[in-house]
């Protein structure tokens, strides 16, 4: 069962990844009741007859986060616990919804030995590594997730199966028109023709020397008048 569950999340994966995708839709999902319907349907959908979805558990409010595959053929059971990344939790409260919630509470059945973590995310954000206090974004995150349920698994023997798989509901390309839009403005970047400034002109200087030459050549004729007269 923990093969299936983990074969139909991955299929998940490949639906974001198609053009009619939901993944727009759903990063603007913000409680995790109406994102855990949205997984549902989509379980539902690529169930196969190898499984039936089972959301009796919630209460009224519609407070609890798991979904239940209960195996046609079987009375094996798998369970899906759901966590928007968006919400104010840490990595280490994230780490111990493993063993406190899915283990614990979810998985406490005798049938139900598989169980996985799914953590969502729609915006860029980051977490604090438990124990060492590093940045980790999503996929690190992810990988801390699964760090904790491999040890809880090797400590209960192998009877059960844990797991996190995380859902990057962020947009992966920019849109067209935001590409289209940002192409044009580099164009005109580089077909826009530089400014130069025009030179200053010096002002002109006007010139003494003549000016002097003829006041020297006036006063000559009156310097040999008074040597005359001398």
């Amino acid at each position: 069962m923990f093969a299936i569950m983990r074969d139909r999340l991955d299929d998940i994966d490949d639906l974001l990844l198609q053009d009619v995708s939901p993944r727009e839709a759903w990063a603007n999902i913000k409680k995790e009741h109406l994102m855990r319907r949205e997984l549902a349907r989509e379980l539902i959908n690529s169930a196969n007859s190898m499984y039936t979805v089972d959301q009796e558990g919630a209460t009224a409010e519609e407070k609890e986060t798991d979904i239940r595959l209960r195996a046609t053929r079987s009375a094996q059971q798998a369970t899906v616990e759901l966590k928007i990344g968006e919400k104010p939790r840490s990595a280490a409260v994230l780490r111990k919804a493993l063993k406190d919630q899915l283990l614990r509470k979810y998985m406490a059945a005798e049938n139900c030995r598989a169980g996985c973590l799914v953590v969502t995310v729609g915006t860029n954000r980051t977490w604090t590594h438990p124990d060492t206090g590093k940045h980790l974004d999503f996929n690190g995150l992810i990988a801390v997730l699964n760090e904790e349920a491999d040890r809880l698994t090797s400590e209960l023997g192998g009877s059960i199966r844990l797991m996190a798989k995380g859902l990057n509901l962020r947009p992966r390309l920019k849109t067209e028109r935001a590409a289209a839009a940002k192409s044009k403005r580099r164009k005109k970047q580089k077909t826009k023709p530089k400014t130069r400034k025009a030179p200053t002109k010096k002002p002109a200087t006007k010139r003494l020397k003549p000016k002097k030459r003829k006041q020297m050549r006036r006063r000559a004729p009156a310097r040999r008048g008074a040597r005359r007269r001398r």
